[in-house]
């Protein structure tokens, strides 16, 4: 068995120094080639095998999702007492290595304040922002307008529902691989904040098995 490990990773760094044409040309690999739309073209491993596995992971539920837990599936942003009109804080939540979240709700719930109104919104690294020059790193925000109740709010974004009339909802269940990150952002607006509050962000949904773009065992 120690042999067969060694050849197994000597195999492995040798096929990682090749190109694709040394690969073939040493009898390591074929190059697959199919019709397609009247003329021949390449077969693509990665729309072939490796994509349709986003179907797989989502059939193993491996945890749940219900913001129970700090800094996992529960993002708390503090807002101190004194801040100032039209300030923006940020607070990130990043999605574990080696893991895959399926995010059916994602919940702000603003705790309010008497005289400040606090507009609430959150990005995803995985949507590139096309609206802001230069893009925001953070990504795109979710809803178009600041979602903004005096006094305090519950606000959701439903993932795998069909989206009502003037709804933001999305009709597919959101995908949050390892290292995603989603960021609370939160705007104050009407007057400064009198007294400390706070705003939660929530993911609900499950733990998925992670299999699309997982490196291979040696």
């Amino acid at each position: 068995m120690g042999k067969q490990k060694v050849k197994a990773i000597v195999l492995t760094a040798l096929q990682n120094a090749l190109t694709t044409a040394q690969a073939l040309q040493s009898g390591l690999g074929f190059l697959p080639i199919g019709g397609y739309k009247g003329t021949l073209d390449f077969w693509d491993l990665d729309k072939a095998n490796n994509q349709p596995l986003v179907n797989a992971e989502r059939l193993h539920i491996l945890g749940v999702l219900d913001g129970r837990l700090a800094a996992y599936d529960l993002l708390t942003l503090p807002i101190p007492a004194g801040q100032a009109l039209g300030s923006v804080l940020r607070a990130r939540l990043t999605v574990p290595a080696g893991v895959v979240f399926f995010v059916q709700d994602i919940r702000v719930v603003d705790a309010g304040d008497a005289a400040a109104t606090l507009n609430t919104n959150f990005r995803c690294s995985l949507w590139p922002d096309n609206i802001a020059t230069p893009p925001d790193a953070d990504g795109q925000t979710f809803w178009a307008v600041d979602q903004a109740k005096a006094g305090g709010q519950t606000t959701d974004a439903l993932f795998g529902v069909l989206p009502t009339a003037g709804s933001e909802d999305k009709p597919v269940v959101l995908r949050l691989p390892g290292g995603a990150v989603v960021t609370l952002q939160v705007t104050v607006a009407v007057a400064a904040v009198k007294a400390a509050t706070s705003v939660t962000l929530s993911l609900f949904g499950y733990v998925g098995k992670w299999l699309v773009d997982k490196p291979s065992p040696i």
